[in-house]
Order: C-alpha cells, then sequence, then structure tokens
C-alpha cells in the first residue's frame, strides 16, 4: 500500500508532462472498455436475464426445424391442436406468429393459451379467452408503453380504438410493463384464431410459421416432450413430403433458447469485433510507447 501511494503521484506528474501521451492512451483504454460492456451487455440480454415469468424454467418452444434450411418452420395448425394428445406433460400451450409493424404498432398475433402458459394477465381489463376468441377477432391488447405514449395512461382507455392494417381495433386489455413477448419490440398483441377448417386434417403440411409456446407440468420434462415429438411425428405420412424435402425434425427447446435463436451468431461476430478493437488498441499503444522510447 505503502508502494502504491509513493508510485501513483510520480506516475501522475509523468503523465501530466505528457498530455497529448495521456490523451491517447486513456482514449485507447476508454474504447476497449467500451467494447467489453457492450459485449457483456449482450451476452446478458440474450443469455443470462431471467425470463420475466412465473417459473420460465417451465416454459418450451416446440416446433420443426428445417435442416436443409437451418431456420424453424413453427408448426401447422393441426399439429397444434393435437399438441395436447402427443404429450400428457403440458398444462397449457398457445400458438403465436409476428405481424407486420406499422405507425408505431409492433403486433403479435396470439391464441388465449399463450398468456396462460407465460402465467402473465393484463394490468388493466382482460386477455383473450377460447370461449369469445371469435368474436375478439378486432380486439387488441396493448402494452403499458404504448397506453403511456398514446393515450397518457387514460384509465377510460377501454374499448378506444387503434387502427392498424386498414381496421379498427377495440383495446381490451393493457399488458404490465415487463411484458414484451416475444421481445423488447413488441407493443402490441391481436388474438390468433384458428378454425376449423384451419386445423383440418389436409394441411398438415403446411408450415406457415406458427410457432409454439407451451408450459411444463411439475413432472414434465424437455427431453420427455422431445421424445414424444420424435414418436409421433417421426414417422407420419401426413406429412411425409415436406419431412423430406425440407429435412424436417421435430423438438421442443426452453424458451430461453429459442428466443435467442439466431441472436447468438449476432454476439459471436460482436466479440470477434471487440476482440479486433482490442488487438488494434494494443497494437497502438506499443506502436506509442516504442515512438517516446
Amino acid at each position: 500500500m505503502n508502494a502504491l501511494r509513493h508510485e501513483l503521484p510520480t506516475a501522475m506528474r509523468r503523465l501530466a508532462r505528457a498530455p497529448g501521451f495521456s490523451f491517447a492512451v486513456v482514449s485507447f483504454l476508454g474504447l476497449s472498455i467500451a467494447a467489453l460492456l457492450a459485449v457483456a451487455a449482450a451476452v446478458y440480454g440474450l443469455m443470462l436475464r431471467p425470463l420475466p415469468y412465473p417459473d420460465a424454467e417451465r416454459l418450451v418452444d416446440v416446433g420443426g426445424q428445417s435442416r436443409a434450411m437451418s431456420f424453424s418452420l413453427g408448426l401447422s395448425a393441426p399439429l397444434i391442436a393435437e399438441l395436447d394428445e402427443t404429450y400428457d406433460g403440458l398444462v397449457a400451450l398457445g400458438a403465436w406468429e409476428r405481424r407486420r409493424g406499422e405507425e408505431g404498432l409492433e403486433p403479435t398475433a396470439v391464441q388465449p393459451g399463450v398468456l396462460a402458459a407465460l402465467g402473465v394477465a393484463p394490468r388493466l381489463g382482460r386477455a383473450f379467452e377460447d370461449a369469445t376468441i371469435a368474436s375478439d377477432e378486432d380486439a387488441i391488447l396493448i402494452s403499458e408503453g404504448l397506453w403511456a405514449s398514446r393515450f397518457a395512461r387514460d384509465p377510460g382507455v377501454l374499448g378506444q380504438s387503434i387502427d392498424y392494417a386498414g381496421r379498427e381495433r377495440r383495446i381490451v386489455g393493457v399488458m404490465p410493463a415487463a411484458f414484451r413477448f416475444p421481445d423488447g419490440t413488441a407493443n402490441a398483441w391481436l388474438p390468433l384464431h384458428l378454425t376449423p377448417a384451419d386445423t383440418a386434417p389436409q394441411n398438415a403440411q403446411v408450415f406457415g410459421g406458427l410457432q409454439v409456446v407451451a408450459r411444463l407440468a411439475p413432472d414434465g420434462s424437455v427431453a420427455a416432450l422431445d421424445a414424444a415429438l420424435q414418436a409421433r411425428y417421426g414417422d407420419d405420412e401426413r406429412i411425409a413430403g415436406i419431412r423430406e424435402h425440407m429435412k424436417l425434425v421435430f423438438e421442443a427447446k426452453p424458451l430461453r433458447e429459442a428466443l435467442a435463436r439466431g441472436k447468438s451468431e449476432l454476439v459471436v461476430l460482436l466479440g470477434i469485433a471487440v476482440a479486433v478493437v482490442l488487438l488494434t488498441t494494443l497494437a497502438n499503444l506499443a506502436n506509442l510507447w516504442l515512438t517516446r522510447a
């Protein structure tokens, strides 16, 4: 400690005698630290931050993955309708899909089972319900942020309208501030209604991008659900064509892993960029020292 007290004033005097050099060193080090913090924040946000749902470790994504194209196809409507029969260790499930954003709205269409699976209820108003989903065709749930920015937190917002896709949508509920499913950009949720025509057997091969989130029972597991999917659809003749053409496999994943799908590559690229910045910083600092020498 005494040595530090002795050396610190000496170091400060040397830096003061060469302000240009000192500024360059501090700038390079500051840039490196900022880059490291950016990577750490990205890793935490995508991989480590807990999902804002109760018992989030029991939430799973269920879908078909194309090995030929390396992306998720989700599930077809008939397969979603029979998922309860495929594995009895689920207590709630629902399909969802992203919709086109416009005029400050970033909507996601959800079945009533999505909110039930996530364990989230509106802070104001009501959610979509199975019994009323058909009559909720023009309903909409909005985020707390949208409620604040467009309606100044008006407690009488329920029943007011928002225009989307050329139609007036009636606000039936306001979601809690922490609810941003499926990601931080979502600020509105539309009802997703799968009709008997959608779930007809001939549509088993129609994979239109419907994603599924489910909640496992306390005694359920991702491995058991995954095995049930393989057993049910591994040789299902209804989907033989798309299974062979797209190299389709069915699997269950923890929801956090599924939501980070495609984003982990961005973290890797960011890490490479930071490594380049650090190497450049070290090279520049070495060059400065050599120049001073």
